[in-house]
């Protein structure tokens, strides 16, 4: 029987810490408290301490989309304000500045990085925006220097959607999420750092808006039944919180599992002159890459992908439509053609696994098909 390869393997990430996390729900059962309470903020010390801040600190929320809303709240956006963002991302990063009755705005994207190209900036004035969503896309970090010279001259404020990006570094060791206004982090169960639902935090270097968004996670309030402005329920659990905690203790070897799968496949591939067929992802030397997904660029990426469907290899489309082609955007009056480049990678984008538990033979399998694909057609399976 051919080997199966899923997209991602959760319970192989379970079992080796299983005990670990049996004890730390365990112990939140047994106490009984389960909303914040020195779960949460024991976690948030520890996350902040990993990520090396010095001032601010991190605020657990109830999930990544939650993060980019309170911070975007904390920061004043509201009706009519313009925010730049990109057009290709998770709903989320547009989502939450259209819930708030503000204005996306949209620029390109790089064609490498998939991040927004601070390049295609020039022509926009600063000065309209009351912020800057930029997303941290496959865990690549995007070129905060180019975005912050066009930022920071006029005040705008980045708010970094790192959703992806957990424990990507520049060449400076500095964190993603720490180098704009505030940082946005998810733990849905796929991401690098996951919990067993919904969960995210806040980072700001920033302590005033630290606190801020503190008052907003718990609806505007200083004390119970008092508050002074408008928040949310955004608060992340104290189970969550135990779990998290649990593995955080184990981000560094898994994000270095990613890595190695990583340049894996792009040995590979290149081996089996697959780089003449397919666009691989930047692996740059000059940061922390941590490979939260493995995306590679196709213009038969369509017939591919179902090639590795029939061959029981999971793949996956990050992201089919860009946002200003979207149904819910259409009254901004976008159409085809106005982000080329964020509409050919909608076309051409698949996501190989490439989760810390893979192993070489499922990688190696995952090539063998992709190269089948290319030397046999997409007729058959290479089983057949």
């Amino acid at each position: 029987m051919p080997v199966a390869v899923p997209f991602i393997d959760l319970v192989a990430q379970y079992q080796p810490i299983k005990n670990e996390i049996s004890a730390a729900v365990t112990a939140v059962l047994e106490s009984q408290k389960f909303i914040l309470g020195d779960g949460v903020s024991e976690f948030e010390e520890k996350l902040a301490s990993w990520m090396g801040l010095e001032r601010g600190g991190v605020v657990g929320v109830s999930s990544g989309t939650d993060a980019l809303l309170a911070s975007l709240m904390a920061l004043g956006v509201g009706p009519g304000d313009e925010v730049l963002t990109t057009p290709f991302s998770f709903f989320a990063t547009a989502g939450v500045i259209a819930r708030l009755h503000a204005k996306p705005v949209f620029a390109d994207i790089d064609p490498l990085s998939f991040n927004l190209d601070a390049t295609k900036l020039k022509d926009l004035d600063a000065k309209r925006f009351k912020a800057v969503v930029v997303v941290h896309l496959f865990g690549r970090l995007a070129d905060m220097s180019g975005l912050r010279a066009w930022a920071d001259p006029q005040g705008v404020p980045i708010v970094e959607d790192a959703a992806q990006g957990i424990g990507v570094r520049d060449q400076h060791g500095q964190h993603c999420g720490t180098q704009g206004k505030v940082g946005c982090f998810s733990f849905f169960p796929t991401k690098n750092l996951g919990g067993a639902g919904d969960g995210g935090c806040v980072v700001t270097t920033d302590p005033e808006f630290l606190a801020s968004l503190r008052q907003i996670r718990v609806h505007g309030a200083v004390r119970a039944y008092e508050s002074q402005i408008i928040g949310g329920n955004f608060r992340l659990d104290a189970i969550q919180a135990a779990i998290l905690q649990v593995k955080l203790a184990h981000l560094e070897s898994w994000g270095k599992a990613r890595l190695k799968n990583a340049r894996s496949y792009d040995r590979r591939l290149r081996e089996k002159g697959l780089a003449e067929h397919l666009q691989l992802p930047e692996l740059p030397e000059n940061e922390e890459f941590v490979a939260h997904q493995y995306v590679v660029r196709s213009d038969r990426r369509d017939a591919l992908k179902a090639f590795l469907t029939k061959n029981q290899i999971a793949s996956a489309i990050y992201y089919p439509v860009p946002f200003h082609l979207m149904p819910c955007f259409a009254g901004l009056g976008h159409k085809t053609g106005d982000f080329p480049v964020a509409e050919l990678a909608s076309h051409e984008v698949l996501a190989l696994p490439v989760f810390p538990e893979l192993g070489e033979e499922r990688l190696e399998r995952v090539v063998a098909v992709i190269s089948a694909f290319y030397e046999q057609g997409n007729s058959r399976s290479v089983n057949d």
